[in-house]
């Protein structure tokens, strides 16, 4: 048996330690061991005298702390990866890669965030689709198929909530004032039009950008409502919307 291996077996033989998840508290009893190699914030947790570690016991209850991210976290733990119920639809497969996203950013574990990002990759090539339905011609006064493309508008509009309202904001331009009011200000931040550099937003707004017309067909208020309820969001849109970016875009892999 190899290093790794035997590390591993061993780890099954420390202590559990109770993370209680979400209003419903729901329960998972998981190796100390483990959690500590894995994350960094349960390592921290663990480490340091207080209630949890007295205890043995948490309560992850913030608005990124799901039930079915956790679910995938667990997986992840003791598999390194994760697999969500293949019945599920691939809309409900995006959110639960965002929300294992945010969840891994906050539980500071990078692994477990890559491995969402990838899958959420694709699983947005899937999201796609078409679908034929029946169009009366009012001309030749006959019935005939017609073939639409298909966007969850639904699915959409939570996926930038979820990725949006749950990850930190990327600092905008700020000036700093001289001394001399004659100068012009100093810029120190980036600018509020760069592109954000969060793998996770980039691909989310460049999903929309890629269905843009089918969701202002279907739903015309729907942009302006997501743009106005997260601003940065409004950015990288346009950001993917611009011609340069648009050319880079058909160089580069789907949509990492």
């Amino acid at each position: 048996m190899s290093d790794l291996s035997s590390e591993f077996s061993e780890s099954f033989k420390s202590p559990l330690f109770t993370v209680m998840v979400g209003p419903e508290k729901k329960s998972y009893g998981l190796h100390k061991d483990i959690l500590s190699r894995k994350s960094p914030y349960f390592k921290t947790l663990l480490s340091f005298p207080g209630v949890e570690s007295t205890t043995d016991s948490v309560h992850l209850d913030s608005a990124v702390d799901t039930v079915q991210a956790f679910d995938m976290l667990v997986q992840f733990l003791y598999r390194d990866t994760y697999k969500p119920t293949p019945h599920l639809s691939d809309s409900w497969k995006a959110q639960i890669h965002a929300e294992v996203y945010v969840l891994a950013e906050r539980l500071l574990m990078p692994d477990l965030k890559d491995l969402a990002l990838e899958s959420m990759a694709r699983t947005l090539q899937n999201l796609y689709g078409s679908q034929n339905i029946d169009v009366y011609d009012p001309v030749q006064k006959t019935w005939g198929l017609e073939t639409v493309s298909v966007v969850d508008l639904e699915g959409v509009a939570c996926l930038v909530a979820t990725v949006y309202t749950n990850l930190e904001a990327e600092p905008k331009e700020e000036e700093k004032e001289d001394s001399d009011s004659s100068k012009k200000p100093e810029k120190t931040k980036k600018s509020a039009t760069t592109k954000t550099k969060d793998k996770m937003k980039r691909i989310i707004a460049r999903y929309c950008a890629s269905v843009l017309d089918v969701i202002r067909d279907t739903s015309p208020d729907m942009v302006s409502e997501l743009v106005d309820e997260h601003p940065e969001f409004a950015v990288d849109l346009i950001m993917e919307l611009s011609p340069r970016t648009t050319e880079v875009r058909a160089t580069e892999t789907a949509y990492l």
